[in-house]
């Protein structure tokens, strides 16, 4: 299983305001573990936040 499920809410590092509001993206795919144990995502971006 890998740590953010499909369906989360997240946010860029430098995206404190936007935090608040819920994320600013949304995962839509996970891969992983990969090398290390990370784990790659692909998520929707451009999302209205506001």
């Amino acid at each position: 299983m890998h740590p953010l499920p499909t369906g989360t809410r997240v946010r860029h590092y430098g995206q404190q305001w936007e935090a608040a509001r819920s994320g600013t993206a949304t995962i839509r795919e996970a891969q992983g573990p990969l090398r290390h144990g990370t784990y790659e995502y692909r998520v929707t971006t451009g999302e209205d936040f506001f």
